[in-house]
């Protein structure tokens, strides 16, 4: 996680682990989220993590929010563990915060210990 946390870092996409960042959407940020760990078939020494990148924008512009996801997007292309799973959440309104928000669905392979 501390790699690709460094990564997102690196290209600018604002990264904070869950319950990090508090408070109004001012700028733009990510949320990397862990979920399932799944064996690969016929072994149980490596798998795949769920990863799960939350996406937020300042709700004031839904525009800059599109250009947020690609972003994104683009900017985890080149890491290389990180697949993506086609999964994409459609944008939402965060009223609580102020935010538009969406989500990407990834997978990284994993030693099981």
């Amino acid at each position: 996680m501390k790699q690709l946390y460094d990564h997102m870092k690196d290209k600018g996409l604002n990264p904070h682990f869950p319950g990090q960042y508090r408070g109004i959407c001012e700028e733009p940020y990510t949320v990397i989220l862990t979920g399932s760990q799944i064996p690969d078939p016929g072994t149980n020494q490596v798998g795949q993590r769920v990863i799960d990148i939350l996406i937020y924008h300042p709700a004031r512009s839904y525009v800059g929010m599109t250009a947020w996801i690609n972003q994104v997007k683009n900017g985890l292309r080149d890491f290389k563990r990180l697949r993506r799973t086609g999964t994409e959440t459609p944008i939402l309104t965060e009223d609580e915060i102020k935010a538009y928000s969406s989500s990407i669905k990834y997978t990284i392979l994993k030693e099981l210990k």
